[in-house]
């Protein structure tokens, strides 16, 4: 136990002694360009500006970082050296950190959790289509600048979080179907009045009301309307079919017989099927008569 611990604090200190490399956050200055990428001064504090100016409007930060090496800062890989850098820094999760990595040739684009996979799936296709053109090509201050751009209009549109708070309500409804019931394809009005008819029908079947339909059959009926919802895409059509014979079974055969000899004839009112069965048989429902 003693070992574990001892590790433990090892791998802490080894932790904090790589924190400690990562300088502090600026008090109020968004672009680091610790590598002196972008060498054009003038460029240099419009962008600086735009930053400013950019982050005052809105509630999400973007911060701009530029390194000559990543290990010069205790940092093994971009994707993980982003994280660490964006956590040292205390940023909040809906701000973003765009760490560009010189010497390594990596850049990396750190979004907070409010993001969410649609926001980080967008920065990772600024990356690839904005910002490594350039950079490949030896043009880093392009890369930067142009990627910084990309970056702001992305803000812009806000997190996936504030996305869905502004949302109407529709949508909220539509969205909240689709992560409950990912095999529902039917609108969310539809969805929510074909669960409605089929917890009526439960209720009914419970109930035993209506007597003439028999409890099994209703609560199948609730099975089946419940169950062609959730999973609309396979089993509407099959409920569909099912209806269609199901009210072809429960509806009365009527038989007239009559006699050669004109002596009278018989009339048999009755169900038929498995339906029937439930109506008549099990339930004691169905009723005959001769002459």
């Amino acid at each position: 136990m003693l070992r574990y611990r001892m590790l433990l604090w090892l791998l802490a200190l080894g932790l904090c002694l790589a924190a400690a490399k990562l300088p502090s956050k600026p008090a109020n200055d968004f672009l680091s360009d610790y590598a002196n990428v972008i060498n054009i001064e003038q460029t240099k504090n419009e962008l600086r500006s735009d930053l400013k100016t950019w982050n005052g409007q809105g509630k999400s930060r973007l911060f701009v970082v530029t390194v000559s090496s990543l290990g010069g800062y205790g940092l093994g890989d971009v994707v993980s050296g982003s994280k660490a850098w964006f956590d040292a820094w205390g940023l909040d999760q809906d701000d973003v950190l765009f760490l560009f990595a010189v010497g390594d040739r990596k850049a990396w684009v750190q979004m907070g959790a409010d993001w969410g996979p649609s926001g980080e799936a967008r920065a990772g296709q600024i990356l690839n289509d904005v910002v490594m053109p350039p950079a490949g090509q030896g043009d880093y201050s392009l890369s930067v600048f142009r990627g910084t751009n990309a970056l702001h209009r992305l803000i812009e549109g806000g997190t996936d979080s504030a996305k869905a708070a502004r949302a109407p309500l529709s949508d909220k409804i539509q969205a909240g179907l689709r992560r409950t019931l990912p095999y529902c394809e039917m609108p969310w009005p539809v969805a929510l009045a074909m669960f409605g008819l089929g917890t009526a029908l439960l209720v009914l079947g419970v109930l035993g009301i209506p007597k003439m339909f028999g409890r099994p059959g209703m609560l199948a009926a609730a099975t089946l309307t419940i169950t062609a919802t959730a999973f609309s895409a396979v089993a509407l059509p099959v409920f569909g079919i099912i209806l269609v014979i199901g009210i072809s079974m429960m509806l009365p055969h009527h038989h007239h017989c009559h006699s050669w000899f004109g002596w009278g004839d018989s009339h048999h009112h009755h169900s038929s099927g498995l339906l029937g069965l439930f109506f008549d048989g099990f339930w004691g429902g169905g009723s005959s008569d001769s002459w």
